[in-house]
């Protein structure tokens, strides 16, 4: 499957998306430099991943965070160190959030071993619920954490800086 049909259709404009009065948000620090960020909402019927797998739980957004390394080659990013970011915004069923992003970061873990683009990625998780329902936040972090996944647990709005 041609990486550019992969999320094309689902690209949302902005670095921030809201559903049911929960939000994620990426902004850039200071730090960053010259960084790309782009929100792709691929539990949409248009996303590929949606149509290829209709029986998986999907999660809702994946977020791609690219930073230029310096003194690198401008025409050439593939060494570029890349941050993707699963989201789920939710009710209070955490237990099915964890569930959608782990099923999501298998399905384009193994899309990306096939297109040769696992170097210099960072894989995070954010998971947005309900305030008060996050309870025992420490054990999803340690489940994600063997799968090398850093989890980030927020109730209402989470902002990333990257």
């Amino acid at each position: 499957m041609p990486m550019n049909n992969l999320l094309f259709n689902v690209l949302i404009h902005g670095t921030s998306y809201e559903e049911n009065g929960k939000k994620v948000k990426i902004t850039k620090s200071k730090n960053s430099g010259d960084s790309t960020i782009l929100f792709f909402h691929i539990d949409d019927n248009n996303s590929i991943i949606k149509q290829n797998n209709p029986r998986d739980k999907i999660c809702d957004l994946f977020i791609y965070v690219s930073n230029k390394n310096k003194g690198g080659n401008k025409n050439n990013n593939f060494n570029d160190k890349k941050l993707l970011i699963l989201a789920e915004l939710k009710g209070s069923d955490i237990k099915h959030a964890v569930e959608q992003i782990k099923q999501t970061h298998t399905t384009l873990k193994n899309m990306f071993k096939n297109a040769n683009l696992n170097k210099n990625i960072e894989w995070n998780a954010i998971i947005v619920a309900s305030g008060g329902s996050i309870k025992n936040p420490k054990k999803y972090q340690k489940e994600f954490a063997k799968s090398k996944i850093k989890l980030i647990l927020k109730t209402n709005a989470v902002e990333l800086q990257v």
